[in-house]
């Protein structure tokens, strides 16, 4: 017996009924510290970046954070600190053509090792270089370069160094949500090369609420006033150094994939200054390698507290 068919088709105005309390209930939300924030309100043009001595806005960025790690037998690990300094690159060409990248240097400290009782200082620098049009005001694309060499004290950098590809096709559904989907290659020291899909998103349903997917990183943001903000992050961080030869273990690279979430508070001093602060979980999965990239040692650690402050400056 044939069923009768049931369409399950809203009717437009349904639809936007639905799109319409979403935002509002978003909207409501990121309002609740004293905000007014209008649903539907179109995202926000960004303003142009003030002038500076070199033609393009500088804009320094940096960052410190401590992993409460357990103590592993067979891996780096314990109390883990980080600092990072970056400086995030834009130059338009055309009004529909920009050249987008970064410059960073990033110091770990890991507080034990099986082999070394000192633990490990390492470092880990990075450059990007991309390109990015949009063809007309729905379509864009994204692509370019990306480099990084991570290495211990005494290590062989040429060793360490790394490279990859990123290649991304952007469409804006609405002046409120434009997505990207693409892929990124990145070759990594002592593992198989990392291929995984690359996917954007910028939501934007009114002016104090933003939810954002860049590269490895998510982010939601609730703006609370002119200098306050609340934001919820989550990261994949894949860590692969070169580490100085020893005469008493085979180890010679390790791969540290960590990801975390957590929650933090923003304060603006000034109108293009940021100083934040977050807290949240991370979870770290660590394995040791020898000069054939066999497996030595790993371990998945507990899930572990983290804490970080940021500070970011467009001169």
């Amino acid at each position: 017996m044939t069923l009768p068919s049931v369409s399950h088709e809203f009717s437009p105005s349904l639809k936007r009924g639905f799109a319409g309390l979403f935002r509002v209930a978003l909207c409501a939300f990121a309002g609740v510290a004293g905000v007014s924030a209008r649903a539907g309100t179109p995202m926000e043009t960004q303003a142009a970046p003030p002038e500076s001595l070199l033609g393009f806005p500088l804009i320094v960025e940096s960052y410190a954070e401590v992993d409460f790690l357990q103590d592993s037998p067979s891996v780096p690990s314990g109390l883990l600190r980080r600092a990072k300094l970056s400086l995030p690159l834009f130059y338009p060409i055309w009004s529909n053509v920009r050249l987008l990248g970064s410059l960073s240097a990033k110091l770990s400290d890991y507080e034990s090792a099986p082999f070394d009782t000192d633990g490990l200082t390492l470092w880990d620098l990075g450059a990007t270089a991309l390109a990015n049009i949009d063809f007309n005001k729905q379509w864009s694309a994204t692509a370019g370069l990306l480099a990084s060499a991570s290495f211990e004290e005494g290590a062989d950098i040429s060793e360490s160094i790394n490279g990859g590809a990123l290649a991304m096709v952007g469409y804006r559904w609405s002046q409120s949500l434009q997505t990207s989907i693409g892929g990124l290659y990145l070759s990594r020291t002592g593992e198989d090369p990392l291929i995984v899909p690359a996917i954007g998103v910028e939501y934007q349903p009114c002016k104090a609420f933003q939810f954002s997917i860049r590269g490895l990183q998510a982010r939601a943001q609730w703006l609370w006033s002119d200098r306050w903000e609340g934001f919820w992050r989550a990261e994949w961080n894949p860590f692969g150094p070169r580490l100085r030869s020893r005469p008493n273990t085979p180890v010679i690279s390790f791969q540290d994939n960590s990801t975390r979430t957590g929650l933090g508070i923003a304060f603006h001093p000034r109108k293009l200054w940021t100083v934040s602060l977050e807290s949240g979980v991370v979870f770290h999965k660590i394995e040791t390698h020898d000069a054939d990239r066999n497996v030595v040692g790993k371990d998945t650690l507990d899930p572990a507290a983290y804490i970080g402050a940021h500070v970011s400056a467009r001169f």
